[in-house]
């Protein structure tokens, strides 16, 4: 029923020694570069038929040092943020999920008035982060850990959980991680921030952004 289990533990050890390394290298970190390596993240996909060859940290450490936001909204999200009282985060994958709960607390840091909820999926599917994944990583620590109701890789908002729409509706910002989330609600008329690297050349048609372009962008920008 968790066949990805070993590899979602193997791939946050990875991320959690890529991540301290990082730190340790840089003499200071503010938002904008969280959030860049949040993007960065979105690389570690063994969902996309990726070898677990293909991730090590020194190889990590060399993609999230170069890594350039193709789109970046990042102006438009921090402005956001001085407003911002609920703030949902989407999960997706494992290994990025370390890069995501660095950024989550760097939020809370710097905004304790905001109110913030992590979202993931309700069970195992390929390497995406549970919510059971979710609490033994911490995310608890820092907001409310919910659901999304739904067992698929991605949100399809017709099968989500009363709690989650209740959540997802009330949230002034919403950051959506990865490929999945971002197929199924892009088009969403709610203030969402979509963090991923575009992966197939089918959403890169359907959607108009460039084959392995990294994204930050808000949704809203670009009906």
């Amino acid at each position: 029923s968790n066949p990805f289990k070993k590899l979602k533990e193997e791939t946050n050890k990875i991320a959690e020694d890529v991540l301290s390394k990082l730190i340790l290298s840089l003499s200071s970190l503010n938002l904008e570069e969280y959030v860049k390596f949040a993007v960065a993240g979105n690389i570690v996909d063994f969902g996309v038929g990726k070898s677990e060859s293909s991730y090590n940290s020194d190889k990590l450490i060399n993609v999230l040092q170069s890594l350039t936001i193709n789109i970046n909204d990042f102006h438009i999200f921090e402005k956001n943020l001085e407003k911002c009282k609920n703030l949902l985060y989407i999960l997706d994958n494992s290994g990025e999920a370390v890069f995501d709960k660095k950024l989550l607390e760097k939020l809370k840091e710097s905004f304790p008035h905001m109110n913030i909820f992590t979202a993931a999926r309700n069970d195992n599917i390929i390497n995406d982060i549970s919510v059971e994944d979710a609490f033994n990583m911490g995310f608890d620590s820092i907001g409310d850990v919910i659901s999304t109701g739904y067992n698929g890789p991605g949100v399809l908002m017709e099968k989500t959980s009363k709690e989650f729409r209740k959540i997802f509706n009330k949230a002034d910002i919403i950051v959506s991680k990865g490929q999945g989330n971002f197929e199924t609600l892009w088009g969403e008329k709610k203030n969402i921030f979509y963090a991923l690297k575009i992966k197939c050349s089918h959403v890169a048609e359907k959607s108009g952004f460039k084959l392995n372009s990294n994204l930050f962008i808000c949704g809203l920008n670009y009906d």
